[in-house]
């Protein structure tokens, strides 16, 4: 795996479990932004691993999301598997109903993803 193909499958991971560990306390990306102090928009660009997040804020993500920053991140054998590759087919964000605008914007979002 190349060097980024390997730094997206980070932000990848990062983004999934941030998005799950967030949605396992009911909280939104709206409240979780104005805890950390950014833009939802950005909570959304970080949970599809679309944007790089700084280790200061990735802590206070943690923090608020009752986790340590480990939890968050990748084991080493996971960057190299290709289950974190994003594609349509597996990302978690491809399974919801959206109404059709949404999806064709996520659809176009996760074909940039999977091929840069």
């Amino acid at each position: 795996m190349s060097h980024s193909a390997r730094a997206r499958a980070l932000y990848l991971h990062v983004g999934r479990q941030v998005h799950t560990e967030r949605k396992n306390l009911g909280i939104t990306q709206e409240d979780l932004a104005h805890r950390v102090g950014v833009s939802r928009t950005s909570i959304t660009n970080l949970e599809l691993g679309k944007q790089q997040v700084p280790l200061h804020l990735l802590y206070e993500i943690a923090e608020e999301l009752g986790t340590q920053i480990d939890a968050l991140l990748p084991r080493h054998d996971e960057l190299k598997s290709a289950e974190y590759v994003a594609t349509p087919e597996r990302s978690q964000f491809s399974q919801q109903e959206l109404p059709p605008q949404a999806a064709r914007v996520r659809d176009e979002l996760l074909k940039k993803l999977s091929h840069p």
